[in-house]
C-alpha cells in the first residue's frame, strides 16, 4: 500500500513537471496550489518547483525564490535551487537575478546536500558569474566531495569560455 501512494505522488509529480514544460495556460496556479501538497519525502512539491522552472517567468522566479528559505522542507530548498540553475541557463534574462539568489543561499552556509545542489546549479547556469560562487564553495565548503565538484563545474564554465572566445 505504501508502494502504491509513493507511485501515485510520484506519478502526481511527474504531471506537474509536465504542466511546466507545456505551459499551458493557468499552469502557475495549478503549480502553485500543489505546493500546498504533503506527500512523501515532499515528491509533489519537487515536482511542483521543476515544473514552475520551466515556464521561465518572473512570477515563477518568484515563487521558487520562496522556497529557499531555511523554514522551508530540505527537500524542497534543493529542488529550488536545482530548478534555479536551470532557468538561469534558459533564461538569460533572469541570470543576475538567480545568481543573486544562489548567492544569498551560501549565506550563512549551508548544510553539504545543499552545497552540491548549488555547486549543481551554478555549473547548470554555466556563465562567469557563477564562477566567484564557486570559488567561495571550494574554499568554505564541507568536505572534499563539495570542493570536487564545485571546482569540476568551474572548470567546465572556463573550458565552454575558451571554446566560445574569439580567436
Amino acid at each position: 500500500q505504501a508502494v502504491d501512494l509513493l507511485a501515485t505522488h510520484q506519478a502526481e509529480a511527474e504531471a506537474l513537471e509536465a504542466l511546466g514544460k507545456l505551459r499551458v495556460e493557468g499552469a502557475i496556479e495549478k503549480l502553485t496550489a500543489a505546493l500546498d501538497k504533503e506527500s512523501f519525502c515532499d515528491v509533489i512539491r519537487s515536482g511542483a518547483i521543476a515544473g514552475l522552472c520551466y515556464l521561465r517567468t518572473e512570477a515563477a522566479l518568484d515563487v521558487i525564490a520562496g522556497w529557499l528559505t531555511e523554514d522551508r522542507p530540505a527537500l524542497c530548498r534543493l529542488s529550488a535551487t536545482l530548478a534555479l540553475g536551470r532557468m538561469g541557463r534558459d533564461k538569460p534574462e533572469l541570470r543576475p537575478r538567480v545568481l543573486d539568489l544562489l548567492e544569498g543561499a551560501l549565506h550563512p552556509m549551508p548544510g553539504v546536500r545543499h552545497q552540491l545542489a548549488l555547486c549543481s546549479a551554478l555549473g547548470t547556469v554555466g556563465t562567469e558569474p557563477a564562477l566567484p560562487l564557486l570559488r567561495e564553495l571550494e574554499e568554505r565548503g564541507v568536505g572534499g566531495l563539495v570542493r570536487r565538484f564545485s571546482r569540476e563545474h568551474a572548470q567546465s564554465i572556463r573550458r565552454k569560455q575558451d571554446r566560445t572566445a574569439p580567436f
